[in-house]
């Protein structure tokens, strides 16, 4: 009637509904569609569905988000809302992704917040604070009593199903749809679904396993990262003797996560836990490990990407001493790690620190260490030097 063109957009044609369903009344809709020149369908489908839906001879394109700019668009995003910046160097990369970015800020915005709570600075808070902001936005939605915090134990339940020895991570969605109705019976209504919920903020994700004959749905933490640091809070929580911490790793769940062929496997959890092992139990990853973990490559990458995450408080004289061992085991300088915490006050090895410890070398000895280490940094993408001068910009 307009004159001009009509567009029909649908959004995530893999949620909500069975794929048989939705894969056997795509091509009717489209037939209809077809006979109107002027009504145009747009449609997104995430990638590992594309298979479960008749999408040939269908022009499509891949939205790849914020791509290469990543951090940038972050900023810019921030800036957009009015939300200060994180007044630390070293930005969350999931705060990269528009969903987890956009659920912190609403979440800040119904506060009356314009930054992030202060003290929120180790990956663990920030990831508590990202599941308090998905369960008071399912709370609203559904008209739930805060009281009894539904989707907090809920989720808790989904974790506990997740890590238990056969899953790796994830359910069947006939399971987590069991598991979800115990704590909130819907009827059959997607409008009282914790899972749909769950779905809809971006806190889980349906994923589909193409078997021999036919596909199946199974659900999973959407962040890679959180799904990791629950995980191993979980290990941590259940496993460890308080008595004998270091003991609780020679055997047992948490011996399996760090043995030498098994922390290739589980890389993410084994940084989680180098991140939250100091913050609960003042210990780092090497203290509780034998001597020869310092040769594997891939525990010593846990211990270093710990340095930027955890709480500034959890920073002990054997942090700097296990930073030292490994930059000397492994021909690197131990002033990268300094530099990843030096602008947190709190730290106990900020800029104060640093300053006092250059300041005390004579200046051939502070050539040789600082000023070479300045001089010879692979300046790009996650170089310490990179990130500090871009923040202070």
């Amino acid at each position: 009637a307009a004159g001009c063109r009509a567009v029909i957009g649908i959004d995530a044609l893999n949620e909500r509904y069975e794929i048989q369903l939705r894969a056997s009344r795509l091509p009717a809709f489209l037939a209809t569609i077809e006979r109107f020149p002027r009504v145009a369908v747009a449609m997104t489908v995430r990638s590992t569905y594309t298979r479960c839906f008749p999408l040939k001879g269908l022009p499509t394109t891949t939205h790849k988000g914020f791509a290469e700019h990543s951090a940038e668009a972050a900023k810019a995003y921030l800036d957009h809302r009015g939300i200060a910046r994180p007044s630390a160097p070293n930005l969350l990369r999931e705060f990269e992704n528009p969903l987890f970015l956009r659920t912190c800020c609403d979440f800040l915005d119904a506060r009356g917040l314009k930054q992030l709570p202060k003290g929120l600075t180790g990956i663990t808070q920030l990831f508590d604070f990202y599941l308090e902001a998905v369960a008071k936005k399912v709370e609203q939605a559904l008209k739930l009593d805060r009281y009894q915090k539904i989707p907090r134990k809920a989720l808790a339940a989904f974790l506990a199903a997740c890590t238990a020895d056969d899953a790796q991570g994830v359910i069947s969605k006939n399971l987590a749809l069991e598991l979800f109705e115990r704590y909130l019976p819907s009827a059959g209504r997607a409008d009282r679904s914790l899972l749909a919920e769950f779905l809809s903020e971006g806190v889980l994700t349906l994923d589909v396993v193409h078997g021999d004959v036919d596909a199946f749905e199974t659900v999973r933490f959407t962040f890679e990262r959180l799904d990791d640091h629950l995980r191993a809070k979980h290990l941590l929580s259940t496993y460890v003797d308080n008595m004998d911490v270091a003991g609780s790793f020679k055997h047992g769940p948490l011996a399996s996560y760090v043995g030498p062929n098994a922390c290739w496997s589980y890389a993410g959890v084994v940084e989680a836990l180098a991140i939250q092992l100091p913050e609960s139990f003042d210990l780092e990853l090497f203290d509780v490990l034998p001597e020869d973990a310092l040769d594997d490559h891939s525990l010593v990458a846990a211990f270093e990407a710990s340095i930027a995450w955890r709480r500034p408080q959890a920073f002990t004289e054997g942090t700097l001493r296990w930073v030292e061992e490994v930059a000397k085991a492994h021909g690197k300088s131990a002033f990268g790690a300094l530099l990843l915490v030096c602008t947190e006050p709190e730290s106990r090895f900020n800029a104060s620190y640093l300053h006092e410890y250059l300041m005390a070398l004579d200046l051939p000895q502070r050539d040789a260490g600082w000023s070479a280490f300045l001089a010879e940094d692979d300046l790009g993408d996650g170089s310490p030097v990179e990130s500090l001068i871009d923040w202070a910009w």
